[in-house]
């Protein structure tokens, strides 16, 4: 499981004992917080994405989730597509996954753009 949530978006939404359920599941935690509307720069999300891209080489899964899982959420989610298909065709099959338009930003539909051109 990976929370893109803040910190204090963690206490507001009284999720602290996320981690320790997942450990006590067997399901692996990574806390990997995103501002709301943000984006992060694309060197501290490549590893990241790079160790979650093996996990789901090699058969595992992984699931991301932020506050509403409409903006950093599908952001994350591109990152991993977009190195296996299509940019428009990643951000198709997550909308229709969501079942509404993502992401929230300009900033956020342009931002797998960008780590591809840097780490693709």
């Amino acid at each position: 499981l990976v929370s893109a949530l803040t910190p204090e978006e963690v206490l507001k939404a009284e999720l602290e004992l996320v981690a320790a359920a997942c450990e006590s599941a067997g399901l692996e935690y990574a806390n990997f917080p995103i501002g709301n509307l943000q984006v992060v720069h694309p060197s501290r999300a490549h590893p990241a994405l790079a160790g979650w891209r093996a996990r789901l080489e090699s058969g595992g899964g992984i699931a991301i989730h932020c506050w509403a899982s409409v903006g950093r959420r599908p952001t994350l989610a591109a990152g991993l597509m977009v190195l296996r298909m299509d940019l428009e065709e990643a951000w198709r099959r997550l909308e229709v996954a969501r079942g509404r338009q993502v992401p929230d930003t300009l900033e956020q539909r342009a931002w797998p753009a960008g780590l591809l051109r840097q780490f693709g």
